[in-house]
C-alpha cells in the first residue's frame, strides 16, 4: 500500500519509466496517473493468493503481459519522463 497517504511509491513509476509490468494494490494512487489493467496490474492488498495467481497468469500469458508493460511505459513517456517535467518546470518560468 502507499506509504504515505495521498503518494505514490517511487518503485511504481521506476517500474514503467524501465518498461516492466507493475502490480500495485488495488486503490493505490498509481490509478490517478495510469489505468488498471491497461497500464499495470492491480492486486487486493495483503491477498498472497491474489497477488500469486496473478503472477503466474502473466508468467504465462506473455504478450498481454508486454502489452501493459508497454502501455505503462508509453504513457510514462508522454506524461511523467524527466524530459516531461523540465518542459512543465521551464514554461513556468518568464521568457
Amino acid at each position: 500500500s502507499d506509504s504515505v497517504e495521498g503518494q505514490i511509491k517511487g518503485r511504481a513509476y521506476h517500474g514503467v519509466a524501465c518498461g516492466a509490468l507493475v502490480m500495485e494494490t488495488e486503490g493505490s494512487f498509481f490509478n490517478q496517473h495510469f489505468t488498471p489493467g491497461v497500464d499495470y496490474i492491480t492486486y487486493k492488498e495483503d491477498n498472497e493468493v491474489d497477488l500469486m495467481d496473478k503472477i503466474n497468469y502473466y508468467i504465462e500469458h506473455e504478450e498481454e503481459r508486454l502489452s501493459i508493460a508497454k502501455s505503462g511505459h508509453e504513457k510514462y513517456l508522454a506524461n511523467y519522463s524527466a524530459k516531461q517535467y523540465w518542459e512543465q518546470i521551464l514554461n513556468l518560468v518568464p521568457a
